[in-house]
C-alpha cells in the first residue's frame, strides 16, 4: 500500500502539453493585447491632432483661416464622436468640444483656458 510510486511520465509529454497550453494563452489573450494597443495609438492619434488644430487655430494669421481650421476641428470632433465608444475617446472628445467651443469665442481665446482643457486631454489614458 504505501510502496506506490507515481510516475510524471516522459519528459517531451510535459514539453509538448506546456506548448499546447502556451498556445491557448496566446490565443486567448492575444487579440485583447492587440485591441488594447490599437486603442492607445487611436488615443495618441487623436491627442495629436486636437494639440496641432488648437495650435494652428490659435496662431492664424488671418480670420480666414482660423475659420477653415476651426471648420476641420468640428468636422473632426463630429465624426469622431459617432464612431467613438471606448470611454477614454469619449472623455477626450468631451474635452474637445469644451475646446472647440474656446476657440471659436468671438470675445477671443482664453489661452489659460485652453491650456487647462489641452492639460486634461493628455492627462486621459
Amino acid at each position: 500500500m504505501g510502496d506506490e510510486i507515481m510516475e510524471i511520465g516522459p519528459l517531451s509529454e510535459w514539453v509538448g502539453a506546456l506548448a499546447s497550453f502556451s498556445a491557448v494563452l496566446v490565443a486567448l489573450f492575444l487579440p485583447y493585447y492587440q485591441e488594447n494597443k490599437r486603442n492607445r495609438k487611436q488615443v495618441q492619434r487623436l491627442k495629436k491632432f486636437l494639440a496641432i488644430s488648437q495650435d494652428k487655430i490659435i496662431n492664424a494669421e488671418n480670420t480666414e483661416d482660423k475659420e477653415r481650421d476651426l471648420k476641420e476641428l468640428d468636422g473632426f470632433i463630429k465624426v469622431n464622436s459617432l464612431i467613438a465608444v471606448e470611454e477614454n475617446k469619449i472623455k477626450i472628445l468631451e474635452y474637445s468640444e469644451q475646446l472647440f467651443d474656446l476657440l471659436k469665442s468671438e470675445d477671443g481665446i482664453d489661452k489659460p483656458a485652453v491650456n487647462e482643457i489641452m492639460k486634461k486631454i493628455s492627462l486621459v489614458k
